[in-house]
Formats: C-alpha cells, structure tokens, sequence
C-alpha cells in the first residue's frame, strides 16, 4: 500500500500555498487529501469537508496569499 513518507505531508501542504490560482489551490488541496486519506480516511474527510475554509484565501488578489500563511508560534511569557 502507498502510504505518505515522513515530511510528504509538510511538503504537500506547503505547495497548497505555492499555487499560481485559485483553481490550483483547490487542486492541491485535493491532492494532499488523497494523499492523507489513503493512510488517514479521517483526515481525508475532514479536510474536504473544511475545504472552503481552507482555500478561502485564494479569492483574495495573489500578491495578498503568494508567501503562504506565517506560523503563530507560541505566545512568549511576559
């Protein structure tokens, strides 16, 4: 059985944010949830069922998502 690698899914899922269009953002996320849901069907529903959400960034002009989201970090102890 094909199942993903350690660090296929990170690399998938930041090739999500690499798209040139919409339409590719789309498909990406497609893909990695194929991907996922050969070993994780869970994963897979979960992430078709968000992905509205997920790709809502892709209706906004390209030059506002083509770096990607930035990672929050956590909070630092003041």
């Amino acid at each position: 059985m094909d199942t993903p690698r350690a660090g296929e899914a990170d690399v998938q899922v930041a090739k999500h944010f690499a798209q040139p269009n919409a339409d590719a953002v789309r498909a990406q996320l497609d893909n990695v949830a194929d991907m996922l849901g050969r070993q994780f069907p869970e994963v897979k529903e979960m992430l078709l069922e968000a992905k509205e959400d997920l790709t809502a960034f892709a209706d906004f002009p390209n030059q506002h998502w083509k770096n990607g989201p930035r990672p929050a970090g956590p909070v630092s102890a003041r």
